[in-house]
This record gives C-alpha cells, structure tokens and sequence, in this order.
C-alpha cells in the first residue's frame, strides 16, 4: 500500500494552510458552561415525549 505522498503531488498552498491552522488552533480550548438545571429539563421533556407517543 502506497501513501498519500506518491499518489499525488504535493500541493504548498494546501500545505501552507493546514500547517499555519494547526499552529493555530495548538492551544485552543473550549470551557465548557456549566448548566445545572439543563439536563434535567431536558430530561424531563423527553419523559414527556415519550409518555405522550
């Protein structure tokens, strides 16, 4: 099996970009909300739901 690098050649814009949205994107995080009710309203909708069908 052969890789991706002998398939095609390579492409340095395409390069370029990947490497300059990983660098990017190296520290980035996302901080989760804290919801304590929304659970389970949600949870009892679908209670709801499903008594209902």
């Amino acid at each position: 099996m052969c890789g991706e690098k002998e398939l095609a050649p390579r492409i340095d814009k395409l390069n370029v970009f990947i490497e300059s949205e990983l660098a990017r994107l190296e520290n980035f995080s996302v901080e989760k909300e804290e919801k304590p009710h929304g659970m389970q309203e949600l949870n009892r909708l679908f209670q709801q739901v499903l008594q209902e069908t």
